[in-house]
């Protein structure tokens, strides 16, 4: 496998940020009982991920932030058989700072994608996992 980063700041107020992974996994000999996963994938290793996003903070506290993620499909089990939707997230944030406190809102899934993040076999019962949706808060935090 093998991944980037890459960080830039231009200019004092914008940050700028970027990164890659690429990974091929395989299990070299995988028995467990009856079974063999020897050739199969790892769980949860997508072949690809990526993500870019930037933040500009204005000289007054306030600043905006955003991003973007791709995720690559991966199986959620060693026999491959259940399979983690590939996806696209965007995020959100905006804020305002000071010495002490912070308040920010954001958005997170802000297109309220809708993919598969998991799931498991128990029996002879298969159990998926949403991902998380659309998801947005305000939130302020103080130092004491």
């Amino acid at each position: 496998g093998a991944e980037i980063d890459a960080k830039w700041s231009p200019d004092d107020n914008l940050d700028l940020f970027a990164s890659a992974a690429y990974v091929e996994t395989e299990f070299l000999e995988f028995l467990d009982g009856g079974n063999d996963f020897s050739g199969n994938e790892f769980r949860d290793a997508p072949n690809f991920t990526a993500s870019a996003g930037a933040t500009y903070n204005f000289d007054n506290g306030t600043y905006v932030s955003g991003d973007v993620s791709y995720t690559g499909t991966s199986y959620s089990d060693a026999a491959n058989t259940i399979r983690n939707d590939s996806r696209f997230l965007v995020n959100l944030r905006i804020g305002h700072r000071e010495e002490n406190w912070e308040i920010f809102a954001y958005a997170r899934n802000l297109f309220d994608e809708e993919y598969l993040s998991g799931g498991a076999t128990i029996g002879a019962n298969t159990f998926a996992f949403s991902g998380e949706p659309r998801t947005v808060g305000v939130v302020f935090q103080g130092k004491l």
